[in-house]
């Protein structure tokens, strides 16, 4: 035990006081016997013991209050393993407030992020001089306030101004590469950090922190909170007229039963539909929404649930790309070989012109532009140039789709072609000369291809195959339809490049009759249509997760605007050499909007982190066991700050203890001290 004020007991002299008092009435007196008296009875020893015995005892507990509150003015306390060092030179406070997504959620009408922030003029109110005092904030990272801070001077903490972030939770890299960097002279070097933690640091976050204080303010937590966990689309093919399914999964995180939660979907701003519903404590529940797209082009949609306590995932946006028309372009050897692909194309036209299509020979491949085009056919074409090649490969990697009909040609493709564009090997033509036949069967039932064709019996519609070409097959290839063990019909090859479908049969009646059957003019229409989808432009991202949108070639000079879902403006760059727009600056929570020369090109939205949904469970052992060698206090919601931290750097003060003391020893003093009849 040591003292904060050893001068003070100076005082422990005045102890003896009340002992000289005592001996002073004490002293031996001169007796003299009067007649008048002598008649009274001698007093009885034993009442002169007592009374003798009751003297000494109170003087000995008014030496021990004087005693007890010498020791209190003197403000003893008890050692602990603090690092702080009685030091005239300025101590250095360094504050990280995690201002992730968890920190909005709010406790008692105000979000852990206003809570953390008014702690902060309560640690400066726990030293006595000058502090260098630094605040970070983790959401971006980025220090927002640096100053000496001289005398408690508590107007310059309004300068201190953090927003709410929705990005994830990584306050402990932070912190480690911030502390790891500090160079002062400070004598005292303590570091600050508000935070829900929902997270714990890694091994490496102990090196080199042992010279630094750590004080972890913990905050209430909580997992009553409804929560929009998906919305998903079942629909891989979205066209005009059709209906859209959507999925949206809603979770129930706490141990309360809610009733009567609304679940809403809108779509371009207006409402699509609407539910009421009740879930169970912990419960998961998977709604089914069916929409029809008002229009073409690209839709942005918002689900929304009733508010709770953590409101940023009561909403979340979506996207949707309802293509007006497709372009196609049709490459074959000869204009004669690809007439059976053109019908296909105006029988799915009918009267519109909603698949523009145009075809090319090989001599004119080769100096045609790709970038325009949504889905390319390949009529069993050969003899294809470097050149032709390298448009392929461009086509390919800038999302382009091919659906490439194999035939007698096949097996003429060069090497260079083959290794190039990722396509199997030919290992034979296998011709049954028309004496029999292959029957053709799903393997992918799952397929989007086949979903909802309206066949009584699909297997019906499918053709007879008389002659095929067959390949070495990667096992990474997915065959969508066979003719029997192993014989794929037609596969989705497995390209670095982009999306290739592949028929091991083109379409001739001596390879197969396939021609004539009903169910070519859908599964060509719905390939067109997966082929044709925005889906990966309009893919969401987590927050501050990088973006990429493929652009077109001829889109490239074009004027490129981001608009973030707070309707602020950014330029961007696209990236020449690999046609895309590299987007990082995804650190709102909503829907972004693209624009090309002023008019939208896509939209994606972003995702909150996993990480982030607020819970009850507390990492605060994992953080203990992680940094079990370093210097480090827990202070939770109801302790008093500014004693907390002091206690901590001198000791734990025990004036409270003795004023204590002293109080009941002078109430025992008073009951001893009060007259009382013989």
């Amino acid at each position: 035990m040591s003292f904060l004020y050893p001068k003070m007991l100076w005082g422990l002299f005045a102890v003896l006081i009340p002992l000289l008092i005592h001996f002073f009435h004490s002293r031996n007196i001169v007796k003299v016997d009067f007649s008048s008296i002598f008649y009274l009875t001698e007093l009885k020893n034993t009442s002169i013991k007592k009374l003798k015995t009751i003297n000494w005892l109170l003087t000995l507990i008014r030496m021990a209050i004087i005693f007890t509150l010498i020791l209190m003015f003197a403000s003893p306390i008890v050692k602990n393993n603090s690092l702080w060092i009685p030091s005239k030179k300025e101590a250095l406070a360094l504050v990280f407030i995690d201002n992730s997504a968890s920190m909005s959620l709010e406790i008692d009408g105000e979000s852990l992020l206003e809570q953390s922030l008014k702690k902060v003029s309560k640690i400066v109110s726990t030293y006595s001089g000058s502090v260098e005092l630094k605040v970070f904030q983790t959401n971006p990272q980025k220090m927002i306030f640096s100053k000496f801070v001289k005398n408690i001077d508590f107007s310059d903490l309004n300068e201190i101004k953090i927003n709410q972030s929705y990005g994830q939770d990584n306050i402990w890299t932070y912190v480690n590469s911030i502390l790891k960097n500090v160079k002062t002279e400070s004598a005292n070097k303590e570091c600050f950090i508000l935070s829900d933690f929902s997270s714990y640091p890694d091994t490496l976050f102990e090196s080199g922190l042992d010279d630094w204080q750590f004080y972890f303010f913990e905050n209430d937590k909580s997992d009553e909170n409804i929560s929009i966990k998906s919305v998903v689309s079942k629909n891989q093919i979205k066209l005009q007229n059709q209906d859209i399914d959507f999925v949206i999964k809603v979770e129930n995180m706490g141990n309360d039963k809610i009733n009567n939660v609304p679940i809403e979907i809108t779509l371009d701003e207006k409402r699509m539909g609407q539910i009421a519903a009740s879930f169970e404590e912990k419960e998961v529940k998977d709604f089914l929404f069916r929409i029809l797209p008002p229009r073409p082009g690209i839709l942005n949609g918002n689900v929304s649930i009733g508010s709770d306590i953590f409101k940023i995932d009561n909403n979340q946006t979506f996207e949707i790309s309802i293509p007006e028309k497709f372009n196609c372009k049709i490459i074959s050897n000869s204009k004669k070989n690809s007439k059976t692909y053109e019908r296909i194309l105006n029988s799915i036209n009918g009267n519109t012109s909603f698949i523009e299509f145009d075809v090319y020979t090989l001599n004119r491949f080769s100096r045609i532009d790709l970038s325009d085009t949504d889905v390319l056919i390949v009529a069993d074409a050969v003899n294809f140039t470097p050149r032709a090649i390298e448009s392929l490969k461009r086509y390919l990697k800038a999302g382009g789709s091919i659906i490439w009909f194999s035939g007698e040609n096949y097996g003429k493709l060069k090497a260079q072609t083959i290794s190039n564009l990722s396509l199997p090997k030919l290992i034979e033509t296998v011709d049954l000369k028309n004496k029999s036949f292959l029957n053709v069967k799903i393997e992918d039932r799952d397929n989007e291809i086949f979903q909802n064709l309206n066949m009584r019996d699909i297997r019906d519609y499918f053709p007879k195959i008389f002659k095929y070409n067959s390949l070495e097959i990667n096992f990474k290839d997915k065959m969508i339809l066979s003719m029997g063990k192993n014989i794929p019909f037609l596969l989705n090859l497995d390209s670095k490049l982009g999306s290739i479908y592949l028929f091991t049969s083109p379409l001739e009646l001596s390879w197969n009759d396939f021609s004539l059957k009903g169910i070519l003019i859908p599964v060509i229409y719905r390939m067109i249509a997966i082929s044709s989808n925005d889906e990966t432009n309009i893919s969401p991202v987590k927050i501050n997760e990088e973006k990429l949108i493929k652009i077109k070639n001829q889109d490239l000079n074009s004027n490129w605007i981001l608009k973030t879902p707070s309707q602020e403006k950014i330029l961007l760059v696209p990236d020449y050499k690999n046609q895309v727009l590299i987007i990082d600056q995804t650190n709102e929570l909503g829907s972004y909007s693209v624009y090309s020369n002023d008019v939208l090109f896509t939209s994606f939205s972003t995702l909150l982190s996993p990480r982030e949904y607020p819970s009850s469970y507390s990492y605060k052992r994992k953080i203990n066991e992680k940094i079990s060698n370093l210097n480090y206090k827990w202070i939770d919601k109801k302790s008093n700050i500014k004693e907390t931290i002091s206690s901590n750097r001198h000791g734990m003060s025990l004036w409270r203890f003795f004023l204590l003391f002293a109080i009941i020893l002078y109430i025992i003093e008073s009951f001893l001290s009060r007259p009382r009849k013989n």
